[in-house]
């Protein structure tokens, strides 16, 4: 229960060690903590996410004029960026519809693409899901091309910002 608890409230193990040898507690060791996040709480995590994930796109397969909006996030800025998280939602209820997690190392390691692509595979899997009409992110002209590319006509773009 503590390792699971740890792990739902979003901390980590280091994290919670300090605020054990502060209070003079007893804690598991880190290989049984990572065990346990590896073999336990991981797989219930993901099972709950592919379950919810499906009942909102379910939901959203009723309606019409869906507009995505999507932001990538990397941990820090520049060459040294590892991994990105690209997450869609839909505008109007912000429900999150999916998130494409991208490691440097899926693009040759080019962290400039890694956006890019994890835009990509999130569209590719949702035009067959069901059809939107806008996809609302930052204003990068690889995105506009790619989003272009897969509706395989001329769609509609809205930005965050617009490039000086």
């Amino acid at each position: 229960m503590l390792a699971a608890s740890v792990i739902v409230s979003g901390n980590n193990y280091g994290k919670f060690k300090l605020l054990c040898q502060a209070l003079g507690l007893s804690l598991i060791s880190e290989s049984t903590f990572l065990r346990f996040q590896k073999h336990c709480a991981a797989p219930v995590v993901e099972e709950v996410w592919r379950d919810m994930n499906n009942v909102v796109k379910e939901v959203f397969k009723a309606y019409e004029d869906i507009c995505l909006c999507g932001h990538g996030r990397t941990y820090s800025p520049g060459h040294s960026v590892r991994y990105c998280v690209y997450t869609l939602m839909e505008h109007f209820t912000s429900a999150v519809i999916d998130f494409e997690v991208i490691d440097k190392q899926e693009t040759g390691g080019n962290s400039t693409t890694m956006e890019k692509e994890a835009l990509r595979r999130l569209l590719e899997n949702l035009v067959t899901v069901f059809p939107f009409d806008e996809v609302t992110t930052d204003a990068s002209s690889t995105v506009i091309k790619l989003v272009r590319d897969l509706k395989g006509e001329p769609s509609t773009c809205t930005f965050l910002y617009k490039p000086k």
